[in-house]
């Protein structure tokens, strides 16, 4: 019998603006299309545009959607991390079509742009909504035929609630990756300061790298060239982008910009902290050779193998059948087994002493009491037989 399973797989790229968090999602969408022959879908708010992927928008080997002008973007953007999909990308007001409408085994991947545009987008929502929460707006200001509507804090739980549960739904879309994008930013827990992925209010962005796996921080080198603008005499400056895979401090500042990755257990060593050229790919490809090591490691036998692959849950036929009689849970087990009588103790106790089984094992009930509160050291309970003419 197969193992399946569900594993999390959402991931994050955060940085600056410029630093090619949109071009990982080009990496990772030739990485899949060449690895496993499947396409990417785009989500994006980013008002930067996808123009460093619009060559593989152009091959078909990214699918992209902007869903900005959706007038009901909150749920929209929510049924987008279920698997559901317009059906005309193009048009702003085309029905979603639903999960069991795509072909998964054509989809390899999502790319998400991003944390940060979702949750402004989201806010901005809110406000031409004018949506009464528990606050009303914090203001509304009219010009001509137009009424505009401040924000409050309502409004910012809110969208930090639903942008954590459209991390969580994307980790469970049946694809092989999603790759979430998100600009740089500096929030607080109790009060102190915290680098990390920003998201609309500062509650969250400390918080916001827990809901990913692995979770990476691209940072830019600069370097002052020899050379000048021509133009206007100016020293060159370039910045070159590289990406971190573990928690490092801000040279500056010293506080630190959090990152992780999920390596195998005893292999976390072999991770480079620094990748050069900030590609998520090629921690993807370090991660398959460090879990094909961590197989080799284990050599399971064929007889453990097929040990492990047989199911825990026993078949419905074959479960023991409970009923509640005045409080008291009563189940049928398969083989003859000790009983308890009631008794006036805590329940929550569990408390069961083996007999010996008859000559010809027949099925006899169990009682079982249970109680709300549990004792640190069980009572002394008589133990007895529960013949049929008992039940």
């Amino acid at each position: 019998m197969a193992l399946t399973y569900i594993r999390q797989k959402a991931d994050l790229i955060y940085g600056r603006s410029g630093l090619l968090k949109t071009s990982n999602i080009g990496y990772l969408a030739k990485w899949i299309w060449k690895k496993y022959r499947k396409v990417t879908r785009l989500i994006t708010c980013d008002l930067g545009g996808y123009d460093p992927v619009i060559q593989l928008v152009e091959d078909g080997i990214i699918q992209p959607w902007v869903p900005i002008r959706s007038k009901t973007l909150l749920s929209t953007l929510e049924k987008a991390m279920e698997g559901w999909w317009p059906e005309n990308v193009a048009d702003p007001d085309s029905p979603l079509a639903p999960p069991e409408g795509t072909d998964w085994n054509r989809i390899g991947a999502y790319g998400i742009e991003g944390l940060t545009s979702f949750g402004d987008q989201a806010l901005l929502f809110l406000q031409d909504k004018k949506a009464v929460l528990s606050q009303d707006p914090s203001y509304q200001w009219s010009d001509g035929d137009q009424t505009f509507s401040g924000a409050n804090m309502a409004y910012f739980g809110l969208v930090q609630t639903r942008l954590y549960k459209m991390v969580m739904s994307s980790h469970v879309l049946p694809v092989e990756k999603v790759l979430w994008t998100a600009l740089e930013g500096t929030g607080e827990e109790d009060r102190i300061p915290v680098y990390g992925p920003a998201i609309v209010g500062r509650k969250s962005t400390g918080k916001a790298p827990q809901w990913f796996g692995n979770t990476l921080h691209i940072e830019g080198k600069s370097e002052v060239l020899k050379e000048k603008d021509p133009a206007t005499g100016e020293q060159l400056v370039q910045v070159t982008p590289y990406m971190f895979t573990r928690t490092h401090a801000d040279p500056v500042y010293k506080m630190n910009y959090p990152c992780k990755h999920r390596a195998p257990i005893g292999f976390a060593g072999e991770v480079p902290t620094i990748l050069a050229r900030p590609d998520i790919t090629f921690l993807y490809d370090i991660m398959d050779e460090l879990n094909a090591k961590a197989h080799e490691q284990e050599q399971l036998s064929t007889e453990d193998k097929e040990l492990l692959q047989q199911p825990v849950l026993l078949p419905v036929e074959q479960r023991p059948k409970s009923k509640s009689v005045g409080g008291t849970i009563l189940k049928v087990a398969p083989t003859s087994v000790a009983a308890v009588a009631p008794s006036p103790m805590p329940i929550g106790e569990f408390i069961a002493k083996e007999v010996e089984k008859p000559a010809q094992a027949q099925p006899a009930p169990v009682v079982v009491v249970q109680s709300p509160t549990v004792l640190k050291t069980p009572p002394t309970v008589p133990t007895v037989k529960i013949t049929s003419s008992q039940k």
